[in-house]
């Protein structure tokens, strides 16, 4: 049920138009980019062919992203991606090196530090507390 309020909660946020000023008529196609990383974390992100599928060079499509969600790219769609590390770690008894593959780290130890630098702590600590 938190996972349903959650996507329900995206779900508002991506109808509302206008929002973010002048990056505004920008919100659906980036939404539409996060959309894909949200129900497929184990892809691969490249800033290069996200901003292609949006028809926009790198350094716009940067820009843009930014001014939407008011993070970088590759900040934001890491963050996505230890979002649901977190949901598995709570949610699964799946291995950490598992997880961290599901979300598409297949290097554990990488997986672990980058858990670390957006929580504060490991993801074995994570899990038991």
């Amino acid at each position: 049920s938190g996972l349903l309020i959650s996507l329900l909660g995206m779900l508002s946020e991506y109808t509302k138009e206008g929002r973010f000023g002048s990056f505004g008529k920008y919100r659906r196609i980036i939404n539409d980019e996060v959309m894909r990383f949200r129900f497929n974390p184990s892809r691969e992100f490249k800033v290069a062919e996200s901003a292609a599928n949006c028809g926009m060079s790198i350094t716009h499509f940067s820009r843009i992203f930014k001014g939407v969600t008011g993070e970088p790219p590759l900040k934001y769609i890491t963050g996505l991606k230890i979002e649901k590390a977190k949901e598995m770690l709570i949610f699964t008894d799946e291995s950490i090196g598992d997880i961290a593959a599901a979300v598409g780290y297949p290097e554990q130890n990488y997986f672990t530090r980058l858990f670390k630098r957006f929580t504060g702590m490991t993801p074995g600590k994570f899990r038991n507390n």
